[in-house]
């Protein structure tokens, strides 16, 4: 078992570089004609990036039913026992953002600085991994890897401001956009690029583009004295923590038959 376990690990991580060189180059090969379609890539990335994050941390809570009664049964709160399975998990989650981020960096032409890049997957880490660990405590283990597969594509596809954009949006939707991680991660990731087109003559497509998916403009990100990322980062940031708040909340007043009763 210990066998067939790292052989899949090794897969995955395999998968993960592979698929941070594909979107790269994908993202480079669009350059320099083809900045309209840059968001779509942009989402897809994302969406990908959060599957790879996601979907090892459903198991992390959605199979572990016999550990949590043994440890309750010694004595270990249920919070305790989420925040020490969550902290053991935040190393390896953190190596994946950081390989992914240093895999697309060098197979792209993105135009933000790198560091903006890795905190925008490190943010995006914690609010994949969040939703993944509320769905694995409120869902059973049956159905947590489809349900989180579904909501990870949806709110990295659907509701990332792309269409409708948040401008085109009605009352609802707006809210929809408002509360989504994928909205704000792909905000940071298209508007520090096309915030920072070298090229002037390719820079107005980028202040065009900004301007139709209705982000803020360079004039009044400077007016602020804000980059294109600062308020998207901080929006990630409280949205991953809350997440896990939740996560955390869900595991002490579950009343399914994964966690809210003995085996």
């Amino acid at each position: 078992r210990r066998l067939a376990a790292g052989s899949g690990a090794l897969a995955e991580w395999a998968a993960l570089v592979v698929v941070g060189a594909f979107v790269g180059v994908l993202q480079r090969s669009q350059l320099p004609d083809g900045y309209e379609k840059l968001p779509t890539i942009y989402v897809l990335t994302l969406t990908l990036f959060s599957l790879f994050v996601a979907l090892p941390a459903v198991r992390t809570f959605a199979f572990d039913t016999q550990s949590f009664w043994r440890e309750a049964s010694a004595g270990v709160s249920p919070t305790a026992f989420y925040v020490s399975r969550a902290l053991a998990d935040l190393p390896g989650l953190a190596m994946r953002a950081l390989v992914f981020a240093l895999v697309f960096w060098s197979c792209a032409f993105w135009n933000g600085p790198f560091g903006t890049l890795l905190l925008l997957l490190l943010d995006v880490m914690l609010c994949a991994s969040g939703l993944a660990y509320v769905i694995a405590i409120t869902v059973p283990p049956s159905l947590a890897v489809t349900v989180c597969g579904v909501l990870i594509c949806s709110l990295c596809g659907f509701f990332a401001g792309i269409v409708p954009t948040y401008a085109e949006a009605g009352p609802l939707m707006k809210l929809m956009l408002e509360l989504s991680y994928g909205r704000w991660a792909t905000q940071c990731l298209a508007s520090a690029d096309f915030s920072n087109i070298p090229n002037a003559l390719y820079a107005e497509q980028g202040r065009q583009l900004i301007a139709m998916f209705a982000w803020p403009s360079a004039e009044e990100l400077a007016s602020l004295g804000r980059g294109p990322c600062t308020q998207p980062l901080g929006v990630l940031l409280a949205l991953g923590l809350a997440l896990r708040v939740l996560g955390c909340v869900a595991i002490n007043y579950a009343n399914g038959s994964q966690f809210g009763r003995p085996p």
